[in-house]
């Protein structure tokens, strides 16, 4: 589903904050990217959601290509991200969050928009928030409703950034559970970039250390 071939990233002339990393996920299979802060772990999320692009190499989802030096795009409608800080509009419930961008950008009709959405939160077991909205809501909720919103943009991968960073330990064992049950409900393939490594090896199928040299895999599902 993703292969990533000797992508180079850098801002301006300074030293690249990524030397030629390499690695591929399978569909269906859940990933941790671990490494110390500063190393480029967010960076390299951020070139595979088509956020930002890069000098050299190639990023290849679900067959969709794109080269250093090209605009990246062509990723973003195959690439779903979850951002640490959620960024879910606190004037609106959770229907109307995630029905906001597929009734927008993809001008999909709202009814059916807002049926798919009602079935997700049901996947997920949030369908009892659907009316509410952010402040009002667990952070575990707020984490799933995100997911959701991710997923009715129908995305290929989905990406998290840092979902259990400054959370305490039950916390962080229901993001685990909220990744295992979206690969389990939905099939979908799934990055994570943390830097705790105990929840990913518990909660991640495949386990790829970032450092100043590349990607090393320690762990195979």
């Amino acid at each position: 589903m993703i292969t990533i071939e000797t992508l180079v990233k850098r801002y301006g002339q300074a030293t690249p904050v990524l030397r030629g990393v390499s690695f591929a996920v399978d569909a269906g299979q859940t990933t941790a990217i671990l490494g110390k802060s500063g190393v480029g772990k967010s960076t390299l999320l951020r070139c595979l959601a088509g956020l930002e692009g890069f000098e050299a190499g190639a990023i290849v989802v679900d067959g969709v290509r794109v080269e250093g030096g090209k605009s990246p795009r062509p990723l973003r409608g195959r690439v779903g991200v979850v951002f640490q800080t959620l960024e879910l509009f606190p004037h609106l419930n959770v229907v109307d969050n995630c029905a906001l961008a597929p009734v927008v950008v993809q001008q999909r009709p709202r009814d059916e928009v807002v049926a798919e959405v009602h079935a997700l939160l049901r996947t997920l077991d949030v369908d009892s928030v659907a009316h509410v909205h952010p402040e009002a809501m667990s952070g575990g909720q707020r984490q799933r409703v995100a997911i959701v919103r991710a997923l009715m943009m129908k995305p290929r991968v989905l990406l998290y950034d840092e979902p259990t960073s400054a959370l305490d330990p039950s916390l962080k064992a229901e993001v685990g559970r909220t990744v295992r049950e979206v690969a389990e409900r939905t099939g979908m393939t799934q990055v994570v970039v943390t830097h705790d490594p105990a929840w990913a090896d518990a909660h991640c199928d495949d386990i790829f250390i970032l450092d100043e040299t590349g990607l090393t895999k320690t762990k195979n599902a």
